[in-house]
């Protein structure tokens, strides 16, 4: 007995589905602290604290230079330069695990 494709409703396979398990990383969080915006250079976008923010980077092995990263001051979003990055690192007293 042939599945019946999921787009046409026929009995006949048109195409083959494919499952593909993503990686999903979930994150808590605190709105009390900075938010940072992690774009890749595909356009893929991650939100998280200080803490999560190297976790974010080397789980989904993004390369210097390859992604950018923003941070929301007064709703709005600003670009995070390197000089800015390192002292948000010192400032929480966190190492910063990637480079940027």
């Amino acid at each position: 007995m042939r599945a019946k494709c999921p787009k046409y409703g026929s009995g006949n396979s048109c195409h083959i589905l494919t499952i593909k398990k993503i990686n999903m990383n979930t994150v808590k969080i605190d709105n009390n602290c900075r938010v940072y915006q992690v774009v890749s250079s595909t356009g893929k976008q991650f939100f998280c604290n200080i803490e999560d923010l190297n976790s974010i980077v080397l789980d989904n092995e993004l390369r210097a230079g390859y992604f950018k990263i923003f941070h929301f001051w007064n709703n709005k979003a600003q670009r995070v330069s390197k000089k800015d990055l390192k002292g948000f690192f010192e400032g929480s007293q966190l190492k910063q695990e990637f480079c940027y």
